[in-house]
């Protein structure tokens, strides 16, 4: 089964839960069990319209957006196709060769200065008692990463050709997006029968 066929099932099994949860809900408060609140009570629906929003922008929505940029920059840039031709042991072109070499320096840098914002005396990205978990750090990895995937996949193409304009390097941003918003949906999806669940129960 493919991955949008799977995402489908996926979003009608979780819509149908949904409508029993509504069902549900509706029954077991018409019994007058303590705790459980219906969906489509006057209050249920006060909540559901006035919370959607909240419902659905969540971190996760946030980091899934930054690492669907990584990813379409790092598809886009052509650096995942140099590093599978490389690792199957392929020759790659001189500016291929180039390219990988940049993005090799660049990730170094980023990493090299992310070490110093948090092993030296007194981080930034530390947490007052010195933890790294919970900490600005931990806080940021998600940003960290796709920023760093990003950073890294745009000098691949900038040192390797692939980028050589403002269009193809904006382009870059977000040609594989399409391919994520089946995800994105099972996400919508996902969040809002979470968010029924708990004002149910």
């Amino acid at each position: 089964m493919t991955l949008k066929k799977t995402i489908t099932v996926a979003c009608v099994a979780i819509l149908i839960a949904n409508l029993l949860l509504v069902l549900l809900s509706w029954i077991i408060s018409a019994i007058g069990v303590a705790g459980v609140r219906s969906l489509i009570s006057s209050e249920g629906l006060r909540w559901f319209l006035s919370r959607y929003v909240d419902i659905i922008a969540t971190p996760l929505l946030a980091w899934f957006l930054l690492l669907s940029i990584a990813y379409s920059c790092y598809e886009g840039s052509g650096l995942s196709l140099a590093l599978c031709r490389a690792l199957k042991g392929e020759k790659l072109e001189f500016k291929q060769r180039l390219g990988i070499r940049v993005a090799l320096i660049v990730l170094v840098v980023i990493i090299a200065n992310t070490l110093l914002l948090l092993l030296t005396p007194h981080a930034v990205l530390l947490s007052p008692s010195g933890d790294i978990f919970p900490s600005p750090f931990s806080k940021s990895i998600v940003p960290i990463v796709a920023g760093a995937v990003s950073l890294v996949s745009f000098a691949y193409g900038l040192a390797g050709g692939t980028i050589n304009n403002i269009d193809t390097a904006f382009k870059t941003l977000y040609c594989k997006l399409p391919s994520l918003l089946p995800v994105l949906i099972l996400y919508i999806f996902a969040a809002q029968l979470y968010a029924c669940i708990c004002f149910v129960f």
